[in-house]
């Protein structure tokens, strides 16, 4: 299963138990969403919809509102579901769990590999690499993005 499907399934059983058993309409969805984030653009009925059939992830700013009103973390729980052939869909996220110096330093990885001068010793499709290998790995990243 994908990210946005199993992301689509959590937040199905959320609003549904929230709603009292029932899957309320996307334009209630939208209204109680709003009231949640005065600070945030409007979310229309389209976008809820979307989001509970699984063709699209909400922001990062907007999947803080929807862990604030049903008290759990969404993309954890996604992650924890989905398989991990589409964590790219992830990193935004995870990203934000971060904190700031472990952000740099992915932001330096994530630029070096984007500008050739890091590359991926093992593929994520290769699962035949011990954890030792994959230490010497990460070892020789940080060795190669500090002298970037």
């Amino acid at each position: 299963m994908t990210v946005s499907t199993v992301f689509a399934k959590n937040l199905k059983e959320k609003l549904c138990a929230f709603y009292g058993g029932r899957m309320p309409s996307f334009s209630t969805t939208a209204r109680d969403f709003a009231l949640r984030s005065p600070h945030l653009k409007h979310v229309s009925s389209e976008t809820i919809r979307k989001w509970v059939r699984g063709s699209s992830l909400p922001t990062v700013e907007r999947l803080r509102v929807l862990n604030e009103w049903f008290q759990c973390d969404l993309m954890l729980e996604t992650k924890h579901a989905s398989d991990q052939s589409n964590d790219s869909e992830l990193i935004p996220y995870l990203i934000l769990q971060l904190n700031q110096q472990d952000k740099n330093l992915i932001c330096r990885m994530i630029q070096a590999l984007a500008n050739g001068r890091l590359s991926a010793a093992h593929s994520s499709s290769d699962r035949g690499f011990s954890i030792n290998d994959r230490i010497d790995f990460e070892h020789t990243t940080l060795k190669n993005l500090d002298t970037l």
